[in-house]
């Protein structure tokens, strides 16, 4: 076991990456998240990549966590991880589209960030609600902005409605969601009907999700087929264990130890934060144009992403190199305070 652990330490400590826009300043970025646990993992990574500055985060509550606790949630954890200033904004409340949350026995745990301790922020959410605080934000940027989209993306298409001149500013939607050859993650039966292709980012606010990658806006897919490459595994777990922690490497040692402990009866994955790693870094992945739509028929269909001559032609994000994701991500988390 120590030797496998020891390649593995050394994989992690010996690859290196090059930067996002070689030459350039660095990509100005807003994570639009619904405060999920590994969407927090995204943000302290973000955060951390000397390539990527942080504008804003938006969050909604038709996702994993509700509303109430989304704001204040991410305001901790930027407290957390030396940025407390960064504007952070409640969202919508439900969905565009008939589903609007996980089940409920999920969230309670997320609300509470596993009972995570977390320094308490003075600063206050922004008055702006998370599409106003998104267009703001867009249009004040001296370059164009990257949208990362953890979540339904309600707020995002409440955006591009009642403001459409973002488009003009937005350089690229990287989203986190969907699945394309892979299985979906929806669990049980949904209104008596079994899913099994649609991925929940994209079940829960399919006519948003349409809306966004039919804006005509450069976008690239991050999903389950490449997400999924990224489990939480023992050496991942025992990478963190073995080093010293900063903040952010403590959180995520945290995060990641009861899924640990869990195995082998449930496997969870890396899923947002391969998506920021595909933005910052974004040679650790394969990619492919398809024709995309998303499925708005009730039924066994209903928000899964599907290929089609009428769909939307958007970059794919097919695959990953999962040693490179590893290593990209443990040094990065690592480094710093």
């Amino acid at each position: 076991m120590k030797k496998k652990l020891f390649a593995f330490l050394l994989i992690l400590t010996s690859l290196t990456f090059s930067p996002l826009y070689a030459g350039k300043d660095k990509a100005r970025v807003i994570v639009d998240t619904d405060c999920d646990m590994d969407d927090m993992m995204a943000i302290l990574f973000l955060l951390k990549r000397k390539n990527v500055k942080l504008l804003a985060v938006t969050t909604t509550g038709t996702g994993m966590t509700t509303w109430k606790h989304t704001a204040p949630n991410i305001l901790s954890l930027l407290k957390l991880a030396h940025h407390p200033r960064i504007p952070v904004a409640y969202g919508a409340k439900k969905s565009l589209s008939p589903y609007s949350s996980f089940p409920s026995s999920w969230r309670k745990g997320i609300d509470d960030i596993y009972d995570i301790p977390m320094p308490k922020s003075r600063v206050k959410p922004s008055k702006l609600s998370s599409w106003e605080l998104l267009a703001k934000t867009v249009h004040m940027s001296d370059e164009k902005v990257t949208l990362l989209c953890l979540a339904p993306m309600t707020n995002i298409a409440l955006a591009l409605k009642n403001d459409p001149s973002i488009k003009e500013n937005i350089e690229r939607i990287i989203i986190s969601g969907g699945a394309i050859k892979a299985n979906g993650n929806i669990v049980g039966k949904v209104k008596g009907v079994t899913n099994h292709c649609a991925e929940y980012n994209v079940f829960l606010d399919a006519k948003a999700a349409q809306t966004v990658i039919s804006s005509g806006i450069p976008i690239t897919l991050v999903p389950l087929d490449s997400t999924e490459k990224a489990p939480i595994s023992k050496n991942f777990y025992e990478a963190f264990a073995n080093t010293k922690r900063n903040s952010s490497a403590n959180f995520v040692f945290e995060v990641i130890k009861p899924f640990v402990k869990a195995q082998p009866k449930t496997s969870v994955y890396l899923w947002d934060p391969v998506a920021a790693a595909v933005l910052s870094d974004p040679e650790i992945g394969s990619y492919e144009k398809m024709n995309i739509v998303v499925s708005q028929k009730d039924g066994e269909c209903y928000g899964c992403t599907e290929r089609s001559e009428l769909g939307t032609p958007i970059d794919v994000c097919t695959t990953i190199d999962t040693v490179d994701f590893y290593s990209l991500f443990f040094k990065t988390i690592t480094r710093g305070n």
